[in-house]
């Protein structure tokens, strides 16, 4: 049941998603923390440890001065349980780990979001799946 016949088309697909939840600031800023569960050939998670947003700068009437791009700093983790298909060069924040969500809890720390575009359909317990996801996450206190 593979929907894309390669990474750069499944992430073609994702960025259209991706791009869309980058329009809500709030939540985007709110964010510290994103695992990448099936991640496969790395490119989403690439999109998540390299996302920028503009901070801007005002005079004391309001007005907008200036503008620079900063890096939103996400510790990212890419899991999948092969990780030798990611045939590129991540960044430092990103985290690799070869594992099987479906299997066990793969992280120590919790996450703030969980990215799993294109893989949900490969899971043969899938409500099982979703209780170890689901243990990753940060909840809020």
């Amino acid at each position: 049941m593979e929907q894309f016949s390669n990474g750069t088309l499944s992430h073609q697909h994702s960025l259209q998603v991706l791009e869309a939840i980058n329009q809500y600031e709030e939540f985007m800023e709110s964010i510290t923390t994103v695992a990448d569960f099936g991640c496969g050939t790395g490119h989403d998670i690439d999109w998540w440890s390299r996302l920028e947003y503009i901070e801007y700068t005002e005079d004391r009437d309001g007005n907008i001065i200036g503008e620079t791009k900063r890096e939103r700093n996400y510790k990212c983790y890419a899991v999948d349980r092969d990780t030798k298909r990611m045939g590129m060069e991540l960044k430092d924040s990103v985290h690799i780990i070869e594992g099987d969500i479906e299997k066990r809890r793969l992280l120590s720390t919790p996450v703030d979001v969980v990215w799993c575009h294109d893989t949900f359909q490969y899971f043969t317990n899938p409500l099982g799946t979703l209780r170890l996801i689901n243990e990753q996450m940060r909840s809020e206190e």
